[in-house]
């Protein structure tokens, strides 16, 4: 079965036609000349925050009692998920708005979770989505400013 990913294409296209991909839309993105689309230091900065962010969530989450295992686990990768789309990102806006919009958009599949928890919907919800938030903009800002490991 053939498997064609975005780099391939990239490749081939560039070898059938060379200047035509210069500013090309591919999946979203632009790839600028030679392929690289992100900064490997940012990425691995902005995906271990995440972690660390999801093992705090996780903390704060379970001081009401013990949580299911697949709670714990979807915290975790949601916050992981949120430093990681910081790193990969090549958004060419203000930092911090760039932490907080990454921050709302990935919490949202989390924050949906709390209509499981009866009588307490909205509360986890918007909690959820607040602390999304804040956390984005936590992990861009060591991202970004303590780390200086900007988006390029």
């Amino acid at each position: 079965m053939l498997e064609l990913s975005i780099h391939t294409i990239y490749v081939v296209s560039t070898w059938v036609a060379p200047n035509l991909l210069d500013k090309v839309p591919v999946a979203g993105m632009f790839i600028p000349r030679g392929g690289k689309m992100f900064n490997k230091k940012r990425l691995s900065i902005a995906t271990l925050f995440g972690v660390l962010s999801g093992l705090v969530c996780w903390w704060l989450s379970s001081s009401d009692g013990a949580q299911p295992w697949f709670f714990a686990l979807s915290t975790i990768l949601s916050r992981t998920l949120i430093g990681f789309a910081v790193g990969i990102s090549i958004l060419k806006i203000k930092w911090w708005l760039h932490g907080i919009i990454m921050g709302f958009v990935f919490s949202l599949p989390m924050a949906f979770q709390g209509f499981y928890v009866p009588g307490k919907e909205m509360y986890i919800f918007l909690g959820t989505m607040i602390m999304g938030i804040i956390y984005g903009f936590f992990i861009e800002l060591f991202t970004t400013v303590v780390f200086k490991a900007g988006a390029k």
